[in-house]
C-alpha cells in the first residue's frame, strides 16, 4: 500500500488506494493494554509478518476515568493513555490505522469499554435502555459481586439526551485532539469503526430486546408519522382507531398479533429497528465529522430460533448513510459446528465488506483449538471465500498490562494464544500467518477481481423476516416451516454439494443483480411487491431457473398469474425434499470422487487464472479428490492437508505457482504430507508438515507435534 497515496475509499465493500483495490489485511494491537515501553517492538514485529495495517479500540473509560477531567490522549495520567504518541509510532512504521473509539466497544474491557459515571445507576439523569418487559438491558460493569462475577450494569439508552450529549461529546473530543490530526493522507489513520457489532454488541439480538424506551419509542412514532403520514392511513392499513401518534405503542409479543392486518405491527417494528441503527449512527458520524472512511463491524445470527430472521430484519447496509458493512466473528469455530459454520457464512455473503475481527489469539476464553493456526486459518479462508473482502488478526500481540479499573475479569497473558506473545516471541503461529500475509499482498488484488463459481442465490423478503422472528418466539406450528430453518437446510445441502451462493434480499436487488445466478431460490410467505414480482419476472425471462417452497407461487395470486403468463412451466419449480435436493445438483459446481471437503473456486475474467481453496473440517477426512471445469477445461485434482485446515492456491495457465498448505494441527494431534496435484502435477512434501510455495520460494515446517 503505498505510502503517497492521497486518497482511501471504500466502494462496493473493497478498501481502494487512489482507486487501486486493496484486499484489506490487518492486525489488533490494544496498545490500553499494553506497556507503552513495548508498543514500537510489537508494532515492528507485526510489520516483519507482513502486517500494513493496525487496528485499536480507544477505550471511553481509559482515557476519561472521570467526568470532571478532559480525556487523557497523551499519557499525562498513565503512560498507555499515550495514543497520540501510538499513532506517531505507526507513522514512522509506516503502518496505518484503523481506529475504534466506540463509544461502547466491548473488547473484554470493564461496562463495554463505557466510564462508569455513563452508567444510569451513577448518573440518574441517563435513560436506562429497556426490552419489551420494560427491565433495562444490561452489560458487565466494573465491579465484583460478592460470588466474584461482575455486576450487570444497565446501558444506556442511546436517544436519551443526556447520554447523546455525553456520547457525542466523547466522539467530539477524540476526533478533535486524535483523529483529524492524524486522518489520512497527514497521518496514519484511513478508517474510523463506529460502535461494536451493533450498538451494544447488539446486532444479532432478538427484535424484542431493544429498545423500549422513552426516548426510543418517540423515535418509534416519528418514524410511523414520517412512513404513513396521516393517521388516517396508519388507522386502515393496522385496522385500529388511534388519534394522535403519541398512543402507539410497539408490540410486545407475538400474542393477540396473528392476523394479517396485525402483522403490520410487526413490520413496522421491523423496519424501525434499521432506521434507528441508522439514527444513531448518524449521531456519531455527526459528532466525529471526519473526511475519511466509516465502518460498522456487525455480529453474525445467533443460533436461536429467531437468531436469523432478527439478524436479516435489522441488518440493511443499503439503508446506511455513509457508513460501510463489516463484522466480526465470535460464533465458534465453524471447522466443527456446522451451525457456526452457516451463520459466518451468511456474515459475509449479506454485503460486501472485511471481516474485522477475526480470532487468531483467544483459545481459553473461546475455544481450545484456536492455540493452533489451523482453525484461524480456516475460518480466515472459508470467510474470505464467501465474499470477504479482507480479515483482522485478531488479537496479533499478547500482553500483560494489569488494570483492573479496565479489565477485572481477563487472565494475562491477553490474549492466551496470540501470534506474537506478550514477551515479543514470534511464534510460528506468527510465521505461518506470514505465509498468508505475503501471499495475499502478492496476489489480493487478483483475488477480489476473480468472480466465484457461484450460480445459484438465495432471495429473502425482509418483511417475511420481520414477521417469522416474532413466530418463533412462540414456537412454529406444526403445519409451518420457518424461512430461517428452510435456509439453514439448504446451507447444508449446499455445503454438501459444493455448491457457492448468494445472499439476495429481494427488496433491494435490481435485476442485474439477480442474473448473476442461474438459478434463485425464493422463499416467502408475504405479499411480494410489485418491483419484487418485476424484477423475479425479468429474471425468468432473461433464462433463469427459480425455485420455491411454495411461498409467493401459492399465497401470492397476482404473482402466479404473472408467471402462467409469462414463464415457461419448467421455469419455475415448486420443492419437496426430493426435487429439492435434484434440482440442486444439476448447477455447476466441483464434484467430489473421494473424501470430503470444502471446496471454493473463483476465476479471473481476463486471464487463465483461478484460486481455489479447500478445506478440511473436524473430523472429516484429509485428502481429497475432485475434479472441477475452469475455462471449459476439466481439471482432476488431489489436495491432503490436515483437519480444521487446507489450502489455497493459485492455478495459472493450468499450473500451481502458488500455495500454502496446512498440513499440521497441533491441537488436534494430527499431521498429514501436505500436497496439491493437479493433472498429475503434484507440489507439496513427502513429509508431515505445513507447506508454502509464493513467488518461487518454498517454505516448509516438519510435523513437531
Amino acid at each position: 500500500m503505498s505510502r503517497h497515496s492521497s486518497q482511501i475509499s471504500i466502494s462496493d465493500g473493497i478498501f481502494a488506494v487512489d482507486g487501486q483495490p486493496t484486499l484489506l489485511v490487518s492486525s489488533e494491537y490494544p496498545y490500553f493494554r499494553d506497556h507503552s515501553s513495548n508498543w514500537k517492538d510489537r508494532l515492528s514485529k507485526l510489520r516483519s509478518i507482513g502486517i500494513d495495517i493496525i487496528t485499536c479500540y480507544i477505550p471511553w473509560r481509559h482515557h476519561q476515568p472521570d467526568a470532571v477531567s478532559p480525556p487523557d490522549f497523551s499519557g499525562t495520567t498513565q503512560s498507555n493513555r499515550n495514543v497520540l504518541g501510538f499513532i506517531e509510532i505507526c507513522r514512522s512504521l509506516e503502518l496505518m490505522l484503523i481506529v475504534k473509539p466506540g463509544p461502547f466497544i466491548h473488547a473484554e474491557v470493564n461496562y463495554g469499554g463505557l466510564p462508569d459515571w455513563a452508567c444510569p445507576l451513577q448518573n440518574t439523569n441517563i435513560e436506562p435502555m429497556l426490552n419489551n418487559q420494560m427491565q433495562p438491558e444490561c452489560w458487565s460493569g466494573a465491579q465484583l459481586n460478592a460470588g466474584g462475577a461482575l455486576e450487570k450494569w444497565p446501558l444506556p439508552a442511546p436517544f436519551g439526551p443526556e447520554f447523546i450529549k455525553l456520547s457525542t461529546n466523547w466522539l467530539s473530543q477524540v476526533s478533535q485532539a486524535v483523529i483529524s490530526p492524524y486522518q489520512y493522507p497527514q497521518g496514519p489513520i484511513v478508517c474510523v469503526q463506529l460502535g461494536n457489532e451493533g450498538i451494544y454488541s447488539d446486532a444479532q439480538h432478538a427484535l424484542w430486546d431493544f429498545d423500549y424506551s422513552s426516548s426510543a419509542l418517540i423515535q418509534y412514532q416519528l418514524f410511523l408519522e414520517k412512513k404513513y403520514q396521516r393517521l388516517s392511513d396508519y388507522n386502515i392499513h393496522h385496522s385500529i382507531k388511534v388519534e394522535e401518534w403519541q398512543s402507539i405503542m410497539p408490540p410486545i409479543s407475538w400474542k393477540n398479533h396473528e392476523t394479517e392486518n396485525d402483522n403490520n405491527v410487526f413490520l413496522d417494528w421491523g423496519e424501525f429497528q434499521v432506521e434507528y441503527m441508522s439514527k444513531v449512527f448518524t449521531l456519531y458520524c455527526n459528532a466525529l465529522k471526519l473526511s475519511i472512511p466509516l465502518v460498522m463491524n456487525l455480529n453474525p445470527p445467533v443460533g436461536d430460533d429467531f437468531g436469523i430472521e432478527s439478524w436479516l430484519s435489522r441488518v440493511e447496509p443499503e439503508h446506511w448513510k455513509n457508513v460501510h458493512y463489516g463484522f466480526t466473528n465470535w460464533i465458534g469455530d465453524v471447522s466443527a459446528d456446522p451451525s457456526a459454520f452457516n451463520r459466518y457464512q451468511l456474515a459475509a455473503k449479506r454485503s460486501p465488506g472485511p471481516n474485522m475481527e477475526e480470532n487468531w489469539g483467544f483459545s481459553k476464553i473461546y475455544d481450545p483449538a484456536y492455540a493452533d493456526a489451523s482453525t484461524s486459518f480456516y475460518q480466515t479462508l472459508a470467510i474470505l471465500n464467501a465474499g470477504a473482502t479482507g480479515f483482522n488478526i485478531y488479537t496479533g500481540v499478547g500482553t500483560s498490562f494489569e488494570d483492573k479499573s479496565l479489565d477485572c475479569l481477563s487472565s494475562l497473558p491477553y490474549p492466551d494464544a496470540a501470534p506474537i506473545t506478550e514477551n515479543g516471541e514470534v511464534t510460528y503461529k506468527a510465521r505461518f500467518l506470514s505465509w498468508l500475509t505475503n501471499f495475499l499482498a502478492r496476489y489480493g488484488k487478483e483475488y477480489l477481481e476473480s468472480t466465484p463459481l457461484r450460480s445459484v442465490g438465495w432471495g429473502y423478503y425482509p418483511p417475511d423476516s420481520r414477521v417469522n422472528a416474532w413466530r418463533s418466539s412462540s414456537g412454529n406450528k406444526p403445519d409451518e416451516v420457518s424461512s430461517s430453518k428452510l435456509l439453514d437446510d439448504f446451507q447444508n445441502k449446499a455445503r454438501l454439494l459444493n455448491i457457492d451462493y448468494g445472499l439476495i434480499n429481494l427488496q433491494h436487488a435490481s435485476l442485474d443483480d439477480l442474473i448473476k445466478f442461474q438459478r434463485l431460490i425464493v422463499v416467502g410467505s408475504r405479499l411480494l411487491d410489485r418491483t419484487v414480482k418485476q424484477n423475479l419476472i425479468g429474471y425468468i425471462q432473461a433464462g433463469g431457473k427459480i425455485g420455491s417452497f411454495g411461498g409467493f407461487l401459492v399465497q401470492d395470486d397476482i404473482a402466479e398469474n404473472y408467471y402462467c403468463e409469462t414463464a415457461e412451466k419448467n421455469k419455475i419449480v415448486i420443492f419437496d425434499s426430493e426435487v429439492f435436493s435434484t434440482w440442486l445438483m444439476e448447477v455447476e459446481r466441483p464434484t467430489i470422487h473421494e473424501g470430503q471437503a470444502d471446496i471454493w473456486a473463483r476465476s479471473h475474467p481476463e486471464k487463465n487464472l483461478h484460486f481455489i481453496t479447500v478445506l478440511f473440517p473436524k473430523g472429516e477426512s484429509n485428502k481429497v479428490h475432485f475434479s472441477i471445469m475452469l475455462n471449459d477445461r476439466l481439471h482432476d485434482i488431489y489436495v491432503q492437508a490436515a483437519p480444521s485446515g487446507g489450502a489455497i492456491f493459485r492455478l495459472e495457465n493450468d499450473r500451481v505457482t502458488d500455495c500454502i498448505i496446512k498440513g499440521v494441527n497441533r491441537y488436534l494431534d494430527a499431521a498429514v504430507a501436505p500436497f496439491i496435484t493437479v493433472d498429475n502435477k503434484i507440489t507439496g512434501l513427502d513429509e508431515p508438515g505445513d507447506y508454502s510455495l509464493i513467488a518461487g520460494v518454498i517454505r516448509g515446517e516438519n510435523s513437531a507435534i
